[in-house]
Order: C-alpha cells, then structure tokens, then sequence
C-alpha cells in the first residue's frame, strides 16, 4: 500500500467481497475515497506545490523537481518571489528540464538594470536601486513563447498559479488563476512579488505601491492551505530550517523579518516539505558562477531525493542514491565555499594596497 498499488484480485474483493467474507460491498462513496487515498498516496493524485522565496536561490527548485516529477504531478503552482517565477512558469508549461536550461543559461546580473552611477539617484528619488524592467521584460517573453499568443498573457491563461505579494493596508495580494486578479497581466503579477525593498523599484496596484510577499509571506503553505485546507502538497524550503547562527545582529534581526514563522511551517508539515539547503549563496547574489548554480540544482536534487526516499515509493531511490546524489552536492559545496574564501581574500588585498597607495599619496602631497 505504500507505492498505491492494490492487485486487480485484491481490489475486486475489497469492492465486491464473496458471500464467505464477513464484510459488505463498498458504497459509491467508499470507492471513491479508496481511489483517492491510493491517488495520493502513489502520486497519481494532483499535489499543489508550494514554493519559498529566495532571489537566485530559485535555480535550486529545477533541480528539486526534475527529480519530483518522476512520482508526482502538479495541478497548482503557488509561490512568492523566486518561488512566483517558477509558479508562473511551470503553470505555462515549462518542464524541470526547460527552467533549468533556461536559469543556467540566463545572466542575472542582467536583473540589475541600473549603471552604478544612476543608483544614487535611484535610490534618493525612487527609493530602490533597480527598475526591474528588464525582468518583466523576460519573463513576459518566457511567457509569450509558451502561451502561444501575441496579445499579453493574464494569470487565466496559466495552468493553475497563484502568486503572493503584499502592501500597505491591504497585507497580501493574490494573484490566483482560477481566482482572485485572474485578469491581471502574469508577467506584472510575478513582478509585484519579486519587488525587493530597495533592491527593486515596486510596482503599483489601485495607486498604492506593491512590494515582494516574502514580507509577509516568504514560505505560503499557511496562507494556501487557509484557502485550500483539503489540498495534498509538496513545499519547497530554501534553506536550513533551523538557524545557523548568524555573526552579527543585524543579520539576525533580517532573518526574523523575513523568515518569520516559515521554520515553523517546515516543522509543522515535515512529511510535506522539502528542505533544501543553499548555503553559501545569498538571496542576491546576480553575479553567480558557473559552479555556483551547479551547486544549487545538486543541493536540489539531492534534497527532493532525500525526501523521496522517506516516502519509501517502490520505484524511488535507494539510500546509496541518496548518499551518492548528498556527497556530491557536499563537495560542490566545499569547492563553492573555498572560492569564495579566495575571493574574498583578493578583494581585501586589493581595497588594503588602494587604501595604501592613497595614504602614501596625501603624504606625499603634504610633504611638497
């Protein structure tokens, strides 16, 4: 019964027991809901997935689902930020495959669309560094080339995504489907969730300014399930789900504004979640490497197998594939993190010897 499979033998009893059997025939309704149990417990029934915010982290979902899809399957996207691009996308029918090729081979340095010397002024006249047009600008052309249609793709022409964001007054903002704002275009829609204070210019709905619903929701399996209590899922955690720690206070007090109860969440569904941990990338770091996101789709991989393997499916990884898939994404980890030790040692000599190099040049020109 763990894999959902019952013998064609063994269900016709159950459905139509002989007269030997000390039990009576299933009702309608009793079939049913044996159908659905055997659905949801093999997979065959339609999970929604649930998807954590976290910048550039996002690339970790491709490889999270490229590995889930083998034994579930999807009807409803939902997801705040990084999780909102993928919900979109996945809800245009973009597979695993196709977001992983595209995110390896887009350059988000790109998403930063402002010169160093515009930012000043960016950020005293409109409060952020970033415009985030050439964002919207792909995803609504990811969009276009999957939806098939010239004309500008609402959140009704996807296939089952909801997307968060938040503003004053009003708290969240859902953009869903099948539902609330379901005429609203999709490509503003995930760009109103990706608004990062500061680091993006928010957008503006019924003239009051939206901002990135990681604010208020970064991990929404509790706002989902409010709307959708009966509905199996699957979320996808970016992160430990237990504090590392963090060396200075400010990054703590941040942590608690963003993370806000989502730790919490993951211990409360943990046969539901999938923890993946993307330690050492940072939510903006644009400038990846090509190992760094290497990094992130094995810690991906390596996670959702983890979690398939609890699941204990007949067809599902065995432990060494688990241990072989966790080890490897370790080591890319140790390599990451090395080079970025090395990174930031050259910085450091380099802003040292600048620092050097100006003193002994005011000295000089004190001394003439």
């Amino acid at each position: 019964m763990d894999s959902g499979n019952i013998c064609d033998e063994c269900l016709k009893t159950l459905e139509n027991p002989s007269d030997r059997e000390a039990c009576k025939p299933l009702s309608a309704d009793e079939s049913e809901a044996l159908r659905r149990m055997r659905d949801v417990v093999s997979g065959d029934f339609p999970y929604a997935l649930i998807m954590k915010g976290g910048g550039v982290k996002g690339l970790a979902f491709a490889g999270a689902l490229l590995e889930l899809e083998k034994h579930f399957w999807f009807d409803v996207h939902a997801g705040t930020s990084a999780g909102a691009i993928s919900s979109v996308l996945l809800a245009a029918n973009y597979s695993p495959s196709e977001i992983k090729d595209l995110l390896i081979a887009k350059n988000f340095r790109e998403f930063m669309d402002a010169s160093i010397l515009r930012i000043p002024f960016n950020l005293l006249f409109k409060r952020a560094c970033f415009p985030g047009r050439h964002f919207q600008k792909w995803i609504t052309d990811l969009l276009k080339a999957k939806v098939n249609q010239l004309s500008e793709v609402k959140m009704s022409d996807l296939n089952g995504a909801v997307v968060y964001a938040c503003q004053a007054g009003s708290g969240t903002i859902t953009f869903d489907s099948h539902g609330e704002r379901k005429d609203a275009n999709a490509a503003f829609a995930t760009r109103c969730s990706m608004s990062l204070p500061i680091f993006f210019f928010p957008q503006e709905l019924d003239g009051q300014r939206v901002y990135d619903g990681g604010l208020r929701h970064i991990f929404p399996v509790t706002r989902f399930l409010t709307e959708h209590p009966d509905k199996p899922f699957i979320g996808l955690y970016l992160g430990s789900p237990k504090s590392q720690g963090k060396p200075w206070i400010w990054s703590e007090l941040i942590d608690i504004l963003i993370e806000g109860e989502s730790r919490g969440v993951v211990d409360s569904h943990p046969d539901s979640v999938v923890v993946i941990d993307t330690s050492p990338i940072g939510t903006v770091d644009f400038r990846l490497r090509k190992n760094e996101k290497e990094l992130l789709l094995k810690v991906g991989k390596a996670a959702a197998l983890r979690f398939l393997h609890t699941r204990q499916f007949e067809d599902g990884p065995d432990q060494d594939t688990v241990d072989s898939a966790s080890q490897e994404a370790e080591d890319c980890r140790k390599i990451v993190i090395g080079m970025r030790r090395i990174r930031r040692f050259k910085i450091t000599i380099t802003v040292g010897l600048l620092l050097i190099a100006v003193f002994g040049l005011i000295k000089l020109f004190r001394s003439v």
